[in-house]
């Protein structure tokens, strides 16, 4: 599971479009994109990875025309298989 602060709705600057999560394991040779449509959640469950692999998410919000500057990037391991980070 991936928490994070939401923006204020104020923040967006014009209508929200929620939020992009990129993600890329260490075994990935393209990061992968998830949408997260609603602008005031605090989480996010990433499907789908790879067992005891490190993963790397950034955090991108986004208004009905444009994208804002990624989020830091964290890093995190899976523990088991079909567990999120």
């Amino acid at each position: 599971m991936l928490c994070f602060q939401p923006l204020e709705l104020s923040e967006f600057n014009g209508d929200s479009g929620g939020y992009r999560v990129e993600y890329q394991s260490e075994f990935d040779s393209a990061p992968r994109n998830a949408t997260v449509t609603n602008p005031l959640s605090r989480f996010f469950i990433l499907g789908n990875l790879t067992a005891y692999a490190r993963y790397t998410v950034k955090v991108i919000s986004r208004n009905s025309r444009y994208e804002s500057v990624p989020s830091d990037a964290v890093s995190a391991r899976t523990i088991e298989y079909g567990k999120s980070i």
